[in-house]
């Protein structure tokens, strides 16, 4: 015989989310602080407007370059991550780490294409 009392037990299956979404959400949101740093690194790397300076720093744009392929691996493992995760009916995929993968592959295709 099972300890349920109607009323009081009714929402005994919700429990605190698993470790693995916690860990999906950690790594979103570290996906999106990197991102924004690289967006501060992108505004030192160019010429400043007033400057008789025509060249971009190299050394930002290579730093730059790099975050963005870190970026693009910590979101990759997080869509992957997720995939493993997604089976049941009320899972869903992470609209910000295909979002920050595709920010990161389009920053990185335009660094080595410029």
């Amino acid at each position: 015989m099972s300890n349920y009392k109607p009323g009081i037990d009714s929402d005994r299956r919700k429990r605190a989310p698993d470790t693995l979404a916690q860990a999906l959400s950690f790594l979103s949101g570290f996906c999106w602080l990197l991102l924004f740093f690289c967006v501060l690194l992108l505004d030192q790397a160019q010429p400043k407007l007033l400057s008789a300076e025509t060249e971009w720093n190299e050394q930002l744009l290579s730093a730059l370059y790099y975050l963005m392929l870190i970026v693009f691996g910590f979101s990759l493992t997080g869509i992957m991550m997720n995939r493993k995760r997604h089976r049941r009916k009320g899972d869903f995929y992470r609209i910000s780490l295909v979002l920050s993968l595709v920010i990161s592959l389009i920053g990185l295709i335009l660094l080595l294409f410029r």
